[in-house]
């Protein structure tokens, strides 16, 4: 129903939403003047401002001077000299460059962001307009949080100025991983609205199938090569709705961090290996259980 009404409110969406131009920042300058930013979407990337150890306001981009690669993780350059590491803080300054007279449209653009480890804070035109966790410069103040979202805003000129804060005091992974996603705030809502939707229609049919073949396990035949199968389905159901786009974030908001990281490590290395017993239960003739042994 939900993908529906997005086909019928957004002609054309699902051609555009599932692949953006690739637009390269040059200098911390994005030229978007020459696009049609209604059936358009664009991933972000190249060279943006930076400034590493700073949490710039957004009213001071001019003190950001460095360049640093978006996307990219901390500890693959260098800013100013300095080489950056996992943990940290560090802020990414670029300019949007909208076509003539857009900002007069009264069109809402947005940004999409996902992979960010691990608090972030988006400023657009001196506004906070979306963030994740808390950012700090110490790890007593911050608070680490995965949630992709989606942050629609209506620029003020035919400039935008964007500002990102980013802090990492618990991952061993800091920066952002994927490209920003920006365009029209239509698309990119049914872009995030369409993802989350077969995520939790997936889960939905792996919780059924593990609970299926569980009772299958329960009250027939005890075989269990259906328990492991039941078992697998329904730890990897949380790899589906707890990792990647965290829909699991959003039906339950106040799920910690920790405990959130934890279950998403934990069921990787489950789902693998309950999958292994299961393919040796039912195929034990192909399967020696010393190899089982050694991959579990």
């Amino acid at each position: 129903m939900i993908l529906a009404t997005w086909c019928l409110q957004v002609p054309g969406a699902l051609a555009i939403a599932l692949v953006g131009d690739v637009t390269k920042a040059q200098k911390g300058v994005i030229d978007l003047s020459s696009y049609d930013l209604s059936s358009n979407l664009i991933d972000i990337n190249g060279e943006v401002r930076f400034e590493w150890e700073a949490l710039v306001p957004p009213n001071q981009s001019q003190r950001l001077t460095d360049f640093y690669p978006l996307p990219s993780l901390w500890g693959q350059f260098t800013a100013n000299g300095i080489s950056t590491n996992q943990i940290g803080y560090a802020s990414y300054g670029f300019d949007i460059l909208l076509p003539n007279n857009f900002a007069k449209s009264g069109k809402m653009l947005a940004f999409g962001v996902a992979h960010t480890y691990c608090a972030y804070s988006l400023f657009v035109d001196g506004k906070l307009i979306g963030s994740n966790g808390k950012v700090a410069t110490f790890a007593a103040d911050y608070i680490p949080y995965w949630k992709p979202q989606t942050m629609s805003f209506f620029p003020i000129s035919d400039t935008v100025h964007v500002i990102l804060q980013i802090s990492n005091f618990d991952h061993s992974k800091g920066g952002i991983r994927e490209d920003l996603r920006f365009g029209d705030s239509d698309l990119i809502e049914y872009e995030f609205t369409r993802d989350m939707s077969f995520d939790y229609i997936l889960t939905g049919c792996l919780l059924m199938g593990g609970l299926f073949f569980l009772g299958f396990y329960l009250f027939g035949r005890n075989d269990y090569s259906l328990l492991f199968f039941a078992l697998f389905c329904l730890s990897y159901a949380y790899r589906i709705i707890g990792a990647k786009n965290y829909g699991l974030h959003y039906l339950v908001p106040n799920l910690s961090w920790n405990t959130a990281i934890v279950l998403e490590y934990l069921t990787l290395y489950l789902s693998g290996i309950l999958f292994i017993i299961y393919s040796y239960l039912l195929y034990p003739l192909h399967y020696k259980r010393g190899m089982v042994y050694f991959t579990g």
